[in-house]
């Protein structure tokens, strides 16, 4: 254990280059592309709109059809298990 430790002592403190961090900063800074995240929101808000006016729209039919009144419905109309 001790011959696996000693490995660490001749670690040397390394100094970066100048333009290093300006580097990583350009390379973050490219990789976000504002016009896609707000492509991205509104279609996700869009998706969220469509999803609760069809669910009010499949409320509202399941209502319109739970006020049928099958004593008066066409024999024709009648399925048998």
């Amino acid at each position: 254990m001790e011959k696996s430790l000693e490995v660490l002592n001749k670690i040397e403190r390394v100094t970066p280059s100048d333009g290093l961090y300006n580097k990583i900063m350009e390379s973050v800074n490219n990789r976000a592309n504002v016009k896609l995240i707000y492509a991205t929101v509104a279609c996700i808000a869009l998706l969220i709109t469509i999803n609760i006016f069809s669910s009010q729209r499949y409320n509202d039919n399941e209502v319109l059809s739970a006020n049928t009144d099958y004593l008066n419905i066409s024999i024709n109309y009648l399925a048998y298990e």
